[in-house]
This record gives structure tokens, C-alpha cells and sequence, in this order.
């Protein structure tokens, strides 16, 4: 069962409420950008690896790949990864040679 949290971004103190707005643009931008014109094109397959308690799905679209590294938990993850372009994330990571680190409910997209 998944929670929603309830909270106007108008009850956030001013600092917080910058940083939720700028989260909220990067996000949106790169579905603009990226998602968008790959999801126009036919999904050819999708993949799943899991690693641990994680996951990399691969959507192949027409025009290129879409992949997202997902740790549904609550402790750090390392997962064998090559991140081959331009990445958004939402929580905490990073990313040394092949090894990316995924903070307790994080995700990573490239």
C-alpha cells in the first residue's frame, strides 16, 4: 500500500518551498525532453535486472533507451550500473566507475 503525502507546497517554509519548486521543474523537464519524444516512438521491449532489493528497468523505444535504477528500500544500495547519458534523480546518489549508489528510496533515470 503505497501513502500520499498531503502537503501544499503554499504550507512550506520559503527556502523548502524553492527547493520543492526547482525539484519539481528539473523533473518535469527532463520527462519534456527526454520522456516525451522517446514514449512518441514504438516500445520495442522493456528489461528488468534486479540487484539486491533493486532494480534497472529498460524501456527500448524506436528512437533509444530509457533506463531508471529504483531502491524501494531503506538502506543504501549498490548496484552494478553503466550510465551511458544525461541522468535526473530523486532522492540521494552516486556514481564511481561502474558502481552506483542508490540512497534509501531513491531513483535514478537516464
Amino acid at each position: 500500500m503505497f501513502l500520499r503525502v498531503d502537503r501544499r507546497i503554499t504550507e512550506l517554509p520559503p527556502p523548502k518551498k524553492q527547493a520543492a519548486l526547482d525539484r519539481f521543474r528539473t523533473l518535469a523537464s527532463w520527462r519534456r525532453e527526454r520522456v516525451w519524444p522517446m514514449a512518441a516512438t514504438p516500445c520495442l521491449e522493456a528489461t528488468t535486472a534486479r540487484q539486491g532489493n533493486s532494480l534497472i528497468i529498460t524501456w527500448m523505444f524506436e528512437a533509444g533507451p530509457i533506463s531508471m535504477a529504483i531502491n524501494p528500500t531503506g538502506a543504501p544500495a549498490d548496484m552494478a550500473c553503466v550510465i551511458d547519458g544525461p541522468l535526473v534523480s530523486t532522492g540521494s546518489f552516486s556514481h564511481v566507475g561502474d558502481v552506483l549508489r542508490l540512497g534509501p528510496w531513491s531513483a535514478v533515470s537516464w
